[in-house]
């Protein structure tokens, strides 16, 4: 069949199939990907600030922002799998920071931050590489958007730990007088 006698034709022409599909749906997850996490941070923020506890966004944000800078530097792609690892970690580094938080603006010490790390820090910090290592068991799976999932939580969870108790002093400091 020559082009000539198709071009007398009315028709088109549409590529099908699973790499089609699959470059659409990755296309969605990267679009939704944005929104997802600014809505989250919206409800998180709203919760928090019916709890008082604004401050625990700051840790929140650090955990995103590293979680989505490590994934980067390893070279995931942004998949179904490293889409959900930033609102998970999200809502872990809030868990943490709540604790924290909770416990620095009840202490009646001149640096509330600090006796809440020292308090708790250790026990963050512990959940924080126990989770990690669990979601790491993920590397074992043949199937790399799998491995991708283990790896960017164990770094998200991590990020999240060590962020809230690194900032909890710097976000409750010293009481004047």
């Amino acid at each position: 069949v020559s082009v000539e006698a198709l071009a007398q034709h009315d028709f088109s022409v549409r590529l099908t199939g699973q790499p089609v599909i699959g470059q659409a749906f990755a296309q969605s997850v990267t679009q939704s990907l944005r929104s997802s996490t600014l809505v989250s941070l919206a409800a998180l923020a709203v919760v928090l600030l019916l709890f008082r506890q604004v401050r625990a966004l700051v840790p929140a944000v650090w955990t995103v922002m590293i979680t989505a800078g490590v994934i980067e530097l390893l070279g995931h792609p942004i998949s179904i799998g490293t889409g959900m690892v930033a609102c998970i970690a999200l809502g872990a580094g809030v868990d943490f920071a709540i604790h924290l938080g909770v416990r620095a603006r009840g202490s009646q010490a001149s640096h509330p931050g600090r006796e809440a790390t020292d308090a708790l820090g250790g026990v963050i910090l512990a959940t924080g590489v126990q989770l990690a290592v669990a979601f790491l068991v993920l590397l074992a799976s043949e199937m790399p958007p799998l491995q991708q999932f283990g790896v960017g939580l164990a770094v998200g969870l991590m990020g999240a730990a060590t962020g809230a108790v690194w900032l909890t002093p710097r976000l409750f400091p010293p009481r004047r007088g």
